[in-house]
């Protein structure tokens, strides 16, 4: 619960862009994974010190965080965590404006989000390798990386526009068939009524008789 705390509190400070208080929630976090040697909690605080890290605009601090989750990624299987780490590590040597070193770590990271998968992280390392292109002057190149970073965005966008239509129809269903129970209960309820309704006058002209 400590753990969760820290790292929940740790995230949101940081969304607050409160940066400094979020890193001392962050790596008390880390801390408590070490103590009780849990890599997965270690690699979820490291890669948010990273983060938190970037917002100080601390490229070594952040550059060290995502360097040292790799590792931990790595022995847990995670292909989610390395290629956060690897795009938090190039992005850092982007801002040391080290671009010859950001690229050819792009370079490998991107295979490997193309070949796990990975559409979101790979969406942002196709952005950063562009820019990583402008700041160098191959524009043409940049151009190319930025068509995949298009490309691959508006695929994200087809399918958010597709899983919201099929929610709506779904809602639309949904509220049909409730429309179509709701209408057919107040018909039998009508039908019940005119029923009890003709037997009252059969049980009144009966008495007459």
């Amino acid at each position: 619960v400590i753990i969760g705390g820290a790292t929940l509190l740790g995230n949101a400070l940081n969304d607050l862009n409160k940066a400094p208080q979020a890193i001392g929630y962050l790596q008390k976090a880390r801390q408590i994974g070490q103590s009780i040697n849990d890599i997965d909690i270690q690699e979820t605080a490291l890669i948010n010190l990273g983060n938190a890290y970037m917002k100080e605009m601390s490229p070594e601090q952040y550059i060290a965080s995502f360097k040292a989750a790799l590792p931990l990624a790595d022995s847990l299987e995670d292909v989610y965590g390395k290629a956060s780490a690897l795009q938090g590590i190039a992005l850092g040597l982007y801002y040391q404006r080290d671009y010859k070193k950001a690229a050819a770590l792009l370079d490998s990271s991107i295979a490997f989000a193309k070949k796990y998968h990975q559409e979101k992280v790979l969406s942002d390392m196709l952005l950063l390798m562009s820019d990583i292109q402008i700041a160098s002057g191959n524009i043409d190149l940049a151009g190319e990386y930025r068509s995949s970073y298009d490309s691959l965005t508006n695929q994200f966008m087809n399918v958010s526009l597709q899983k919201n239509i099929q929610e709506l129809e779904v809602k639309y269903d949904v509220e049909k068939k409730q429309r179509m129970l709701l209408e057919n209960r107040l018909l039998i309820e009508k039908r019940n009524s005119e029923n009890l309704r003709q037997r009252r006058w059969l049980a009144i002209a009966a008495t007459g008789i």
